[in-house]
């Protein structure tokens, strides 16, 4: 499953971060400002469903009481443990950031958000952004194409959210949600004053890199029997 973590002791402290993570974006920023609006057609939990994160959080403590378990009881204790959290964990990250990315495109998938939503949210964020050379991307490149973009989001991401559930080119598609969470907190993550939305925005690219580095579609995942036929293609 992973490709350049092979200790053992790093993959635990990277599913160890990565749990650390999603509790500390539960707690300061999306339960304290739940109901918050951010920008005129952009609110808090618009990408990562709440109730979501709190399952995400049952399983945390589920899979650490079994890791517990494992590291108490068996006598190769740091490998039983961090290959338990990697197996399950990741994996369950993986799905569940693909379900967020597919309720996020079904959520936006209205003639409403490309004839008009996204070319007044473009516009917004083209006048308040903080960043004059992001504001001249927006204003010079995407204002003129808003319904062209407005569709390319909208399949990007249905993409990145079936082939993250379904661990299918989950390297090509990783890349391609980093590139689009990396323009969304450009354009996006100044406008909250609460600091969730890049923080959000961060806490996602930060697993979809590490999605890339792990090789995590090739557990549990169609890239499982694909690398068996085409190990030496980089798309999962």
């Amino acid at each position: 499953m992973f490709r350049l973590f092979k200790s053992e002791k790093i993959l635990l402290l990277l599913t160890a971060l990565s749990m650390s993570s999603l509790i500390i974006l539960m707690v300061f920023f999306y339960l304290p400002y739940r109901h918050y609006a951010i920008i005129p057609y952009v609110w808090i939990g618009w990408f990562l469903p709440i109730e979501g994160i709190a399952i995400l959080l049952g399983l945390t403590c589920l899979l650490a009481g079994i890791s517990c378990y494992y590291l108490i009881s068996q006598k190769n204790r740091i490998r039983t443990l961090s290959s338990s959290l990697a197996e399950y964990w990741w994996v369950g990250m993986r799905i569940y950031l693909g379900f967020s990315w597919l309720a996020t495109s079904v959520t936006i998938w209205k003639p409403t958000f490309v004839r008009y939503d996204f070319l007044n949210m473009i516009n917004y964020l083209a006048v308040k952004g903080p960043y004059p050379w992001y504001n001249n991307f927006l204003t010079n490149f995407i204002s003129p194409n808003t319904q062209l973009f407005a569709r390319l989001i909208q399949y990007g991401q249905l993409l990145v959210g079936i082939c993250l559930l379904l661990g299918l080119m989950t390297n090509l598609a990783s890349s391609l949600a980093l590139f689009m969470n990396v323009n969304f907190y450009l354009a996006v993550g100044w406008a909250d004053p609460t600091g969730t939305v890049a923080a959000q925005n961060i806490f996602v690219a930060f697993h979809e890199l590490l999605f890339i580095l792990l090789l995590a579609g090739r557990r549990f995942g169609v890239d499982e029997f694909l690398a068996k036929e085409y190990p030496k293609a980089i798309i999962w």
